[in-house]
């Protein structure tokens, strides 16, 4: 296989990942439907291996969870976990912003993120630290997040939260650990009260 081969199959992968990746999350499959690499490999018209990779990305994800006899399932996560996956959360950011004080991050992409949704802005705050493996640790819990019962899809855009982002930010390139911290706290609570505001508005 030519490496323009390979590359070229790697996209397709990822394109096609990406793709389940955004049915999962808006809900259009539910946790516990099965999907199979034959029924990925027929809708979207590709070869089983590239069915295989893309499928494999979504585990990597903690999206899928591969069951008995190889069955791929989409991820059961219960209301009961999403304290637990909060609490996973503050840490991974709490440890990405004492990595980014400690050392000299480059924070143009997390200022440009500033003005977005708050979890886009929260893993670009860890994507800025640099750890491959908070990284990914926060992108599989973030994930979970999303699938838990009752929780918003959207992402929060409102003008508290890019003051916020955008203090958060500043703080950083102060290197003022304290302000930052109490900005953390403040994204922190917001998210909380708009996951209950979401599940409020569910029942």
């Amino acid at each position: 296989m030519t490496d323009q081969m390979k590359r070229r199959g790697k996209v397709l992968a990822d394109d096609l990942s990406a793709h389940l990746r955004g049915r999962i999350l808006s809900g259009e499959y539910q946790p516990g439907d099965a999907i199979t690499e034959t029924g990925v490999a027929a809708e979207y018209g590709v070869a089983r291996p590239s069915a295989r990779n893309a499928l494999e990305r979504l585990i990597f994800d903690g999206l899928l969870v591969r069951h008995a006899h190889a069955a791929l399932k989409v991820r059961i996560v219960e209301q009961s976990d999403v304290p637990e996956l909060l609490s996973l959360l503050e840490f991974f950011e709490r440890s990405a912003v004492k990595r980014i004080l400690e050392n000299d991050y480059d924070l143009r992409e997390l200022r440009k993120a500033s003005s977005g949704s708050l979890p886009k802005f929260l893993h670009t705050l860890v994507v800025s630290c640099g750890s491959e493996r908070l990284i990914q640790f926060h992108r599989q819990t973030m994930f979970a997040l999303l699938l838990a019962p009752g929780t918003s899809h959207q992402g929060e855009t409102g003008e508290q939260v890019n003051t916020l982002q955008l203090e958060l930010t500043d703080g950083l390139f102060r290197m003022d650990r304290e302000f930052v911290l109490e900005s953390l706290a403040a994204l922190w609570s917001v998210r909380t009260n708009e996951r209950i505001a979401a599940e409020d508005f569910a029942s």
